[in-house]
């Protein structure tokens, strides 16, 4: 089974500011105060600014075109990029934290490189943790925010042939 999004999760004021700009589908609610919106090709080019290229290492979408958009239209608290590309077993995903308008952590890990093999965390969990979102046990934040929900832009009422307006 595939999981393949593109979402900024955070508070609704964090958020506001880009659902507004970007005309995204009303944010699904998530347990610790956070929505998730999700982000199709069109929505992407529309905060990178039609030019998602090129991309830091180990992200399929987000580059520093992307990251400043975000920054610019979400300045009211902290925000997490996510992306996910699976299916079968392999591909990646990858996250960044933006706060107040700027970039302070991004990564990204994929089953195609082998320096990512051994890490501790992955990224959404380490980027969630970062949001204040808290492990339940042997439940991971990933699980405890409900993310193995939506496993496409469709699972967030987001067809991906969607205009963004």
């Amino acid at each position: 089974m595939g999981h393949c999004i593109n979402a900024l999760i955070g508070t609704q004021p964090a958020l506001a500011g880009i659902i507004e700009a970007l005309g995204t589908p009303p944010p699904t609610r998530l347990p610790f105060d956070l929505l998730i919106v999700p982000l199709d090709h069109n929505r992407l080019d529309l905060l990178a600014g039609r030019y998602t290229l090129p991309c830091y290492d180990g992200f399929i979408y987000f580059g520093p075109n992307l990251a400043e958009g975000i920054c610019r239209m979400g300045k009211a608290g902290q925000l997490l990029y996510v992306e996910t590309a699976y299916f079968g077993g392999q591909g990646g995903q990858g996250a960044a934290v933006l706060d107040a308008g700027r970039l302070i952590w991004k990564d990204a890990v994929s089953s195609a490189r082998k320096d990512t093999a051994k890490r501790p965390q992955s990224p959404i969990n380490y980027g969630l943790a970062m949001l204040g979102v808290k492990r339940a046990g042997k439940i991971d934040e990933f699980d405890a925010i409900g993310l193995n929900r939506f496993r496409s832009l469709e699972a967030l009422e987001l067809e991906e042939n969607d205009d963004a307006d």
